[in-house]
């Protein structure tokens, strides 16, 4: 099967947030209690085989020992994945810093994710919040966590984000990006 660039974009933007990518298979994992997202996933990759299962292991985001599985704790989690190797190396090689074999933020990466990239990326790993205080008003905050990436990679998707979306937002102090109200409401 040839991917669609909807699931490519979908594909590429899950990649900036939960998602994973060997040589060989696009992999993305959620909690359980993101089951419907998951799902929505499934159908939207539908034609590329998607397959899935459940584990209940414990259940971190990161290899660094500074994140502990929340003490121990076990989760229930759903991975859902696309092994298709042609498709696979090629997002491998435009995502995965060959030396380190982690991801990396470049721009022939960010040349692949479209609008819905950018939506699943939020989706994935971020937030729009109305903080307005009184009923009837809004006042929208967002953000976007990019903890995973180094700063500078950070920076470039500020760039690439404002660019693109024609608002700002920019990276906070702890490496997070801020979404501007201009952003947000252009996002939703």
């Amino acid at each position: 099967p040839i991917a669609t660039r909807q699931q490519l974009d979908l594909m590429y933007g899950s990649l900036l947030g939960d998602a994973s990518i060997t040589e060989n298979a696009f992999s993305v994992t959620h909690s359980i209690k993101q089951v419907e997202w998951v799902s929505w996933k499934q159908r939207a990759l539908s034609g590329l085989c998607p397959n899935w299962f459940d584990s209940d292991t414990e259940y971190s985001h990161s290899d660094d020992p500074k994140f502990v599985c929340l003490n121990g704790q076990r989760r229930k989690a759903r991975c859902l994945y696309v092994s298709q190797p042609q498709m696979a190396r090629e997002m491998y090689s435009a995502c995965i810093d060959a030396k380190t074999g982690k991801k990396r933020v470049t721009r022939e990466w960010l040349d692949q994710v479209g609008d819905l990239g950018i939506v699943v990326w939020l989706l994935d790993d971020g937030s729009i919040t109305n903080r307005a205080k009184k009923a009837g008003q809004i006042h929208l905050t967002g953000n976007i966590a990019t903890h995973g990436f180094a700063r500078e990679q950070t920076q470039l998707l500020v760039e690439w984000l404002s660019e693109r979306m024609g608002a700002p937002c920019a990276m906070n102090t702890v490496g997070a990006i801020n979404l501007s109200v201009a952003l947000c409401r252009k996002l939703i």
